[in-house]
C-alpha cells in the first residue's frame, strides 16, 4: 500500500500564505447576491416575468400581480375551500363566483375600471379574458421602450387596486367605486411618469390628463 506520508510528499506547496476562497463567484470574493444565486432553484425564465418584475411597477404592485398570476390571492372561491367563508359570491357584483378571473376581467366592476384604463393607456379595443390579456400585455409590455415600462406600470398597478379595492369593501364595508380605482392608478401614473421624456409617452400623458 502507499503510504499516506508518500502521497503527501508530492502535493506542491504554495509558498504564499492560504487564503479563502468564494468558488461561488468569479472574483472568489463572498457577496449576498453570490450567495444567493448559488442557493436559489433555477428555472426557466416565464413569459411574464418581465412584465411583473421589470422596470416600471412598484414592488407592492409588481407583488400582488405576481400572486394573482400564480392564482394565489385569496378570492373566495380558494377560502371556501379552507372552510374560511359561508359562500363564494363576488362581493364586487353579487352575482357569480369569485374566481380570478372574475375578479380581474369577467366582473362588471374591474371590466369599467380597465375600459377605463386601457383607453387612457392607448388601447383601443374592449379588455379580454385574464389569460388572454395577460399574454397580450407580456407582448405589449415586455420591452424595453418608455412606453413598455409605463405599460407595465399601468398593468400591475390596476391589479393592484383591483384587489385593494375588493378588500376595501370586504373589509371595511364600503361600496367598490370604479372612478376611485382609476383615480389611484392615474395618481400612481403621475407619479412615476415624471422621469420620463419619449414623445409617445407624452403623448400618453396628455390622454390620462383629459
Amino acid at each position: 500500500m502507499v503510504e499516506i506520508s508518500d502521497i503527501v510528499q508530492v502535493v506542491p506547496i504554495a509558498s504564499e500564505p492560504d487564503r479563502v476562497i468564494w468558488t461561488a463567484n468569479p472574483t472568489g470574493k463572498y457577496t449576498i447576491s453570490s450567495a444567493y444565486e448559488a442557493l436559489r432553484v433555477k428555472t426557466p425564465t416565464v413569459q411574464w416575468a418581465r412584465l411583473v418584475w421589470g422596470k416600471g411597477p412598484s414592488p407592492h404592485h409588481s407583488f400582488i400581480c405576481w400572486l394573482a398570476i400564480l392564482n394565489r390571492l385569496a378570492v373566495k372561491a380558494r377560502i371556501i375551500r379552507w372552510g374560511l367563508c359561508d359562500d363564494n359570491i363576488c362581493p364586487c357584483c353579487g352575482l357569480s363566483a369569485e374566481t380570478m378571473e372574475h375578479l380581474l376581467f369577467d366582473c362588471s366592476f374591474p371590466s369599467m375600471v380597465w375600459n377605463g384604463v386601457m383607453r387612457y393607456a392607448g388601447v383601443v379595443r374592449p379588455p379580454k379574458p385574464w389569460r388572454w390579456e395577460l399574454v397580450w400585455w407580456c407582448r405589449k409590455a415586455g420591452g424595453k421602450s418608455q412606453l413598455a415600462v409605463l405599460r407595465r406600470h399601468i398593468f400591475c398597478a390596476t391589479i393592484y387596486y383591483i384587489w385593494k379595492e375588493r378588500n376595501d369593501s370586504v373589509f371595511g364595508n364600503q361600496q367598490v367605486n370604479v372612478q376611485r380605482v382609476i383615480n389611484n392608478i392615474r395618481e400612481s401614473f403621475f407619479c412615476y411618469s415624471s422621469y420620463f421624456t419619449n414623445r409617445n409617452f407624452v403623448r400618453l400623458i396628455d390622454q390620462w390628463t383629459v
